[in-house]
């Protein structure tokens, strides 16, 4: 898995002082992290981070503040490809094969486009069918109320 690359800049960058609050960081930690490698700068430098710099900020610091061990922290990092530049709710860590992967996508689905397709197809008895079970669902959810 590939860091991200960023092509288009963003209007605004993140303060740096907004991401140690929302993370509960000070500058000495997120310094350390820099000079461990787990950054590939240093944040108390800047004032504000471009989209990059905060996706390797947010990835790094998520796994430091998740309440895994130092340890942990380190095997998960073991086949990543510095620097961590990966949205953290876009991976998750495949226990089997002992690395990230990239979260598969739910392809979006069009209810009225596929009630449509059954129409113009004549199947008739399927939409009654679907019907029935929407009848049923409906039906035992106002009972559990």
């Amino acid at each position: 898995m590939k860091p991200i690359t960023v092509n288009q800049s963003r209007l605004f960058d993140t303060p740096v002082t907004e991401l140690l609050e929302k993370y509960g960081l000070t500058p000495a930690i997120v310094t350390e992290w820099f000079h461990s490698g787990y950054l590939s700068y240093d944040p108390v430098v800047f004032d504000e981070l471009e989209e990059e710099k905060e996706i390797e900020f947010e990835f790094v610091a998520t796994l430091f503040t998740s309440g895994l061990s130092h340890k942990s922290v380190e095997h998960l990092l073991l086949n990543c490809e510095k620097p961590y530049r990966f949205r953290i709710l876009s991976i998750y860590y495949n226990l089997s094969k002992k690395n990230w992967e990239i979260l598969p996508t739910v392809p979006e689905y069009d209810i009225e486009e596929e009630i449509q397709n059954l129409l113009d197809s004549e199947e008739i008895e399927i939409l009654e069918e679907i019907k029935e079970k929407i009848e049923e669902f409906l039906d035992g959810y106002e009972e559990g109320e």
